[in-house]
């Protein structure tokens, strides 16, 4: 039983090449996650609400993300106004434009959606996107007994 073993040797460059690998692959903590705008948000909630197949949903995230650069920038102003040192006022003053200007933004990002659905997607899109205003404005503290709103209706006595 004279066997000869030859002693083992590491393969250096094989080493190396695990090495190398394993730092270019990021690991799971590594990796990005990513960050849903809110006109992503707005494209996958419609698509969602509607059920819409991924062509008509494709077209609709290709008709909303544009709008992402006029929020990010009306949004950028309002952080910037809110950070300002001046009195509260003044902040209340200035944010009214800009608070205009981002439901404008939103207004034809909802405008380029509907555009993007076919004639009966838009029906149902139209009811999500403005559902009945309610038949009465009904809040505050108030006499519940003798509000005609909070009453429920009696049946006539004979």
């Amino acid at each position: 039983m004279d066997r000869r073993t030859a002693p083992r040797t590491l393969n250096l460059p094989f080493l190396w090449l695990l090495l190398a690998v394993g730092m270019a692959l990021p690991c799971s903590g590594q990796v990005p996650r990513l960050r849903l705008t809110e006109s992503m948000r707005a494209a996958q909630g419609v698509s969602a609400q509607l059920g819409l197949d991924k062509v008509q949903s494709q077209a609709i995230l290709e008709a909303a993300l544009p709008w992402d650069a006029c929020l990010a920038h009306w949004n950028d102003i309002l952080d910037s106004l809110e950070a300002a040192p001046m009195s509260e006022s003044e902040l209340l003053q200035a944010l009214g434009p800009v608070r205009t200007a981002l439901g404008e933004c939103r207004a034809s990002r909802s405008k380029g959606i509907r555009a993007a659905l076919d004639s009966s997607a838009r029906v149902a899109f139209d009811a999500l996107a403005s559902p009945e205003r309610p038949r009465v404005l009904h809040f505050g503290v108030h006499n519940r007994l003798d509000c005609n709103v909070c009453k429920t209706p009696q049946p006539p006595t004979p």
